[in-house]
């Protein structure tokens, strides 16, 4: 009898645990499908995934790997992967496969260390790791690779030491601007000092966003009104601020409203209304698209964005001439002065018209778009590009570069995470003090944590 109970037990408990191989099944299927999103860059679908297994082998370098780069590719969880690939660099293979065996994380982890540390502005640590994943890379074998840490290694070099050496500028905050939903750029200041005239986006809980449209701001009594959406000029596509003339009657802005990024200009009747946008003629808008322009003081020269055939390489400034009472001539290339085998965009003229401020992603700088500015030396010829420094420029894109010739702010600028398109305003006031590391990261934009779920689908662990 004891026995046949024994036997029975025994029986029972084996059932009531899962048999190795079905488990072992059912975790190679879970990992697949997790790998089936990671490789199609469905992050935000395979991160609670991995995480998933990552909580049964939490030591498992490859898992720890995965799930940092997917916190990089997932909006508001870039900041928890450091120490998730800190982990998997710990256990490195040279010659990776992601297979479901597979408990050593790719040599990539440095570099992806090393990207997190250069956006926490931690230069040294970044170059460190830079310079290990360097060491397994083939010159010629990883050509792209290995030119593409060269270039992060000199980005980390420049910005060290622009950081070291800050310009005399302060930030400052201004009301109604970069708040929770939407995206905020391009903000420029009318020469009176009342009006800011800037585009707006709003970004939807679920990252989905909205068109953008163009927003005015009017100071009453020393104080900044709320944000109105413009009248008559705005559309049901993308309108972008670039450029309001002196007196404060004409409007420049860019809008695909026609199925490609064309120039318009507006003009000012009566107290508040605005003719409908008439597009610029053919040299401006007649090859490629024109995404932004700026018109100088004395309006008659127009410097412009295009990515027209026939220029240095991706999108490059040009300008053009209109001669008293007639319309804009030919386009010009200004060159590679300016212009890189890279994108070049968003150009300011200042009122003397002898400096051009630009931003780029050619010439060397602290990452993404950085802003330079060059001078005049005779006529349209320009001197060697100069960085304008930090904290005008940061690790990620620096775009729409401005400055006021009279109130407050001094300047204007669009700030966005490198590789994003969603950008925050901030505005900078010559001081005698410097801006705060920790108040300049504090103007990236930021968004909240989407909340992860699992897909049906991938409930088989």
């Amino acid at each position: 009898l004891l026995t046949a109970i024994l036997y029975l037990f025994g029986v029972q408990l084996l059932l009531s645990q899962p048999l190795p191989i079905v488990q072992e099944k059912n975790t190679r299927e879970g990992f697949d499908v997790a790998k089936s999103y990671y490789d199609l860059k469905q992050f935000t679908d395979a991160l609670p995934a991995f995480q998933k297994m990552l909580s049964e082998d939490p030591e498992n370098s490859n898992l720890n790997f995965i799930v940092g780069d997917c916190m990089l590719n997932v909006e508001g969880y870039e900041k928890d992967a450091f120490p998730y690939l800190e982990k998997a660099t710990k256990n490195i293979i040279v010659d990776y496969n992601n297979l479901p065996g597979q408990r050593r994380a790719p040599v990539f982890a440095f570099e992806k260390l090393g990207d997190i540390y250069y956006n926490d502005y931690r230069f040294d640590d970044a170059l460190t790791n830079y310079r290990i994943f360097k060491t397994y890379l083939d010159p010629k074998k990883d050509k792209e690779i290995f030119d593409g840490v060269n270039k992060k290694i000199g980005m980390c070099i420049i910005a060290k030491r622009l950081v070291e050496n800050p310009l005399k500028l302060t930030l400052t905050e201004i009301p109604f601007v970069n708040v929770v939903s939407f995206a905020d750029f391009s903000g420029r200041l009318t020469e009176d000092g009342n009006i800011i005239y800037f585009s707006r986006k709003r970004i939807g809980a679920n990252g989905a966003s909205g068109s953008n449209d163009i927003y005015y701001m009017r100071k009453i009594e020393g104080k900044w009104s709320r944000p109105v959406r413009m009248p008559f000029i705005n559309s049901d596509a993308d309108d972008n601020f670039c450029w309001v003339s002196r007196d404060g009657n004409q409007i420049l802005l860019a809008s695909n409203r026609d199925g490609k990024f064309q120039l318009y200009l507006t003009e000012r009747k009566g107290k508040s209304q605005w003719t409908l946008p008439e597009a610029l003629n053919n040299n401006i808008n007649g090859k490629g698209e024109s995404s932004f322009g700026y018109i100088s003081a004395d309006g008659k020269i127009l410097y412009f964005v295009s990515d027209r055939k026939g220029g240095l390489g991706g999108k490059d400034i040009y300008r053009a001439i209109r001669p008293f009472g007639g319309d804009w001539g030919p386009a010009e290339n200004l060159g590679a002065k300016v212009n890189t085998p890279n994108d070049e965009d968003t150009p300011f003229i200042t009122d003397d018209g002898k400096t051009l401020y630009f931003s780029s992603k050619g010439w060397e700088g602290m990452g993404g778009f950085d802003v330079f500015y060059v001078t005049q030396t005779a006529t349209f010829n320009w001197s060697d590009p100069v960085n304008a420094g930090y904290p005008v420029n940061t690790v990620g894109d620096d775009l729409c570069f401005n400055r006021s010739q009279q109130g407050k702010p001094d300047y204007f600028l669009s700030r966005s995470k490198a590789g994003k398109n969603e950008f925050a305003i901030s505005v900078l006031n010559e001081s005698e003090t410097v801006a705060n590391l920790t108040e300049v990261k504090a103007k990236e934009a930021t968004k909240e944590k989407p909340r992860l779920k699992l897909v049906p689908k991938t409930l088989k662990y």
